[in-house]
């Protein structure tokens, strides 16, 4: 805490007369000289006092003596006294530490004792999570041996099938197809060429 006092020249009075002083002065957040705003400034012995604003800035009428509290929630709390000075005010600027604590550590149960908790838990009938079961049926040695067979069976039948349809292709592009004689739509093509001349127009070597 820095105090400074500013000295206001006035006149004698008697000695150990009492007299009012002007406090006034800053709060301020540890060295960084930042404003603390709501601080709670109290005359301890006189039951009054004042809050600091915005800017932490605040002023007091105060007696030589008089014990000043200083408390803001997350700061120390810091106690100064008036001193017994005849001067009518006095500035201060005043510095609060933050205040870090920490706290045990708590645990909470349901139930009074972890003993009863933990007979509670295992007698619970609980019913298996809908994925655990799909993913151990998935990793299942007879399952993956069946879907593997019916993979294979099913590349095999495909490339068969593939190697037909190639065969089946290269022999269209070599032999020109033959005449159904049982087919009767390719006797109604043959008729309808002939009623057309087209076998007349046809070249024969």
């Amino acid at each position: 805490m820095i105090v400074v006092g500013v000295f206001t020249v006035s006149e004698s009075k008697a000695q150990g007369e009492q007299h009012m002083i002007k406090l006034s002065g800053v709060v301020v957040e540890g060295d960084s000289l930042f404003g603390v705003p709501g601080v709670h400034i109290v005359v301890e012995n006189a039951g009054k006092g004042t809050v600091s604003n915005q800017a932490g800035l605040f002023s007091a009428d105060v007696f030589p003596g008089d014990s000043i509290s200083f408390s803001a929630v997350g700061f120390k709390k810091v106690k100064m006294a008036v001193p017994d000075t005849r001067n009518p005010a006095w500035t201060v600027v005043v510095k609060l530490q933050e205040d870090v604590k920490t706290l045990p550590q708590i645990e909470i149960y349901p139930y009074p004792t972890k003993e009863l908790f933990r007979e509670a838990f295992l007698a619970l009938d609980q019913e298996e999570d809908p994925r655990i079961t799909n993913m151990k049926e998935n990793v299942n040695q007879e399952k993956i041996t069946y879907m593997a067979k019916v993979i294979e069976d099913d590349y095999n039948d495909n490339f068969n099938t593939f190697l037909k349809q190639q065969q089946a292709m290269q022999t269209a592009r070599m032999f020109a197809p033959s005449f159904s004689f049982t087919d009767p739509f390719a006797w109604a093509r043959f008729i309808k060429s002939v009623q057309n001349g087209d076998l007349k127009k046809k070249r024969w070597n």
